[in-house]
């Protein structure tokens, strides 16, 4: 799949594109749209033996173009610790609420008694996978994706400067703007 320089400006304006509910609203519906994601992930929720941190709220303040979903290993021997605080290694999922395509790649957070912090998904961790052996979460999460009817978008189309002059409102990456950063940004 590949959008047109029109669909990718109603995206960076907020609004949904695609052909089925709720990405063929004429205006985004925050609450239409995040039902239907919060259905995709209680799917990925399912998956055996993988522990999830899910973020349907911007990362506490602004609007993220994106719901981020972080799953891990549920192997406590896999975290490493350091300072108070445990980290884990696994995959980050970015599900975009404007259009019915995802991303996915190696991530990490960090858990303390209190919070949770976490990376964000650069370009260039798209479609890596974490070490050790991810291919059945990561057949099951495309799986799931698929049925649901997201499309996992090429790495290098994903890379491809914008065609266009555009303002993405994030803080996250600098001009010239990436096809990734129209569909996946976050403003605070």
């Amino acid at each position: 799949m590949k959008f047109s320089k029109e669909e990718l400006e109603t995206i960076i304006d907020g609004n949904p594109v695609g052909s089925f509910h709720p990405y063929n609203l004429y205006e985004y519906d925050y609450d239409q749209t995040d039902k239907y994601i919060k259905s995709v992930v209680e799917s990925i929720q399912k998956i055996k033996g993988l522990s999830f941190e899910v973020d349907f709220d911007s990362h506490g303040s602004g609007y993220a173009s994106y719901v981020s979903v972080f799953c891990w290993k549920n192997e406590e021997s896999l975290a490493r610790q350091a300072g108070g605080l445990r980290y884990y290694t696994g995959i980050r999922l970015y599900i975009c609420r404007l259009a019915p395509v995802a991303v996915f790649g190696k991530g990490q957070i960090s858990i303390h008694r209190s919070n949770i912090g976490h990376d964000f998904l650069t370009i260039n961790q798209i479609y890596e996978i974490p070490e050790g052996n991810w291919k059945n979460e990561v057949e099951n999460i495309v799986r799931i994706l698929k049925d649901y009817s997201y499309e996992l978008l090429d790495k290098d189309y994903l890379k491809e400067t914008l065609c266009f002059e555009a303002y993405i409102p994030t803080i996250l990456v600098d001009k010239p703007y990436k096809v990734y950063d129209a569909l996946f940004y976050w403003e605070d």
